[in-house]
């Protein structure tokens, strides 16, 4: 009788004899797969995907982030970046722990229920959803030298022995070594008169994934989006993406001195809100509060603007088909979602 899914069978085969030419050590996570996994973990887009270390920036208190991206000079008509970059101006890491820091769970947090992130799984997955190769530098204070390590995911398939322990044969990540800061982040740092004496600095290249199809827009994109999720952040941490502060946007709109707040003649109303109490079940002595949120939209607060001769203003949108002005763009965006603040008491 012919054996069923022979096919099947023969790959398991030669899967199996394939990884014991590898000294496979049967790890609970085999790395290749995982690597090819993790790229599509599902963020919704790139800004959410940068998000990530934004959010550990704004957790290593930091006061000034910035998203910077260069291109190759060498290449007319490019109109994505080759290289981006997220600056910091917070704490930093020793040359130990940014070993760990690139790492799937590597994380010095993991106790800390008041943080943004503790597994350690955001800064990997955020920058191989977007390129193949990542380093993240640092400096901390005590520091005379930036440090740095590099993931590279090419590399990696290729066995390349930096990243290969020479005694188990296990994928590992290197140590970190003194480098120097990318010419085109210094740069720029010299341009913005920042002086860094501390601070975390991560590149993502071999960039193959971006959620918008050229720069302009992905730029427009981001600005917008990062103004929406960090509106509160933005009190205290400065964040530039392209050298331009970015405003904070209340998508009710509801806000006065908000971006978008008087888009047009014609305000959103603010409706009552609610308050919901939750306790907090890692400590019964402290309550949480969820606050909904409401605002009315009045007929023509979402079309497109209009200048004092009633004529439509020039500056583009995502959605010019649908002569929506620049709140139309967010409310379709975020249509259906409720924003909520947690606080705990």
């Amino acid at each position: 009788m012919a054996k069923k899914n022979s096919a099947g069978l023969e790959r398991q085969d030669a899967f199996i004899k394939s990884i014991e030419g590898q000294d496979f050590d049967f790890g609970l996570v085999m790395t290749q797969a995982f690597l090819k996994g993790i790229r599509d973990i599902g963020y919704k887009s790139t800004a959410t995907a940068l998000f990530e270390d934004f959010d550990n920036s704004i957790q290593a208190g930091a006061e000034n982030i910035h998203l910077l991206f260069d291109f190759d000079k060498g290449k007319s008509g490019k109109s994505n970046p080759d290289r981006i970059a997220i600056i910091d101006d917070g704490h930093g890491m020793s040359k130990e722990m940014i070993r760990i820091a690139v790492l799937w769970g590597g994380s010095d947090r993991l106790d800390d229920r008041q943080g943004m992130g503790k597994y350690g799984y955001g800064l990997p997955s955020s920058c191989v959803s977007i390129g193949q190769r990542y380093t993240v530098i640092s400096k901390r204070e005590d520091m005379k030298d930036w440090y740095a390590v590099t993931i590279d995911i090419e590399e990696i398939a290729k066995h390349s022995p930096e990243y290969i322990d020479s005694k188990t044969g296990r994928v590992i990540a290197p140590e970190a070594k003194a480098a120097a800061i990318p010419e085109f982040v210094s740069k720029y740092l010299k341009e913005k008169k920042a002086n860094q004496t501390s601070g975390t600095i991560i590149i993502i290249d071999k960039i193959d994934r971006l959620s918008k199809s050229s720069f302009g827009p992905l730029k427009k994109f981001l600005s917008q989006e990062t103004g929406i999720t960090y509106r509160n952040f933005l009190r205290s941490t400065n964040i530039f993406i392209e050298g331009e502060l970015v405003e904070p946007i209340d998508p009710l709109f509801i806000t006065e001195g908000y971006r978008y707040y008087d888009e047009n003649e014609i305000l959103a109303e603010a409706l009552p809100s609610l308050e919901i109490k939750v306790p907090n079940s890692f400590d019964s002595t402290k309550i949480g509060t969820i606050r909904a949120r409401y605002s009315y939209l009045p007929y023509g607060s979402i079309s497109k603007s209009k200048n004092e001769d009633g004529e439509d203003i020039e500056e583009q949108d995502y959605d010019e088909k649908e002569r929506l002005n620049k709140r139309g763009s967010v409310r379709k965006r975020n249509n259906g979602i409720i924003f909520l603040n947690y606080l705990n008491r």
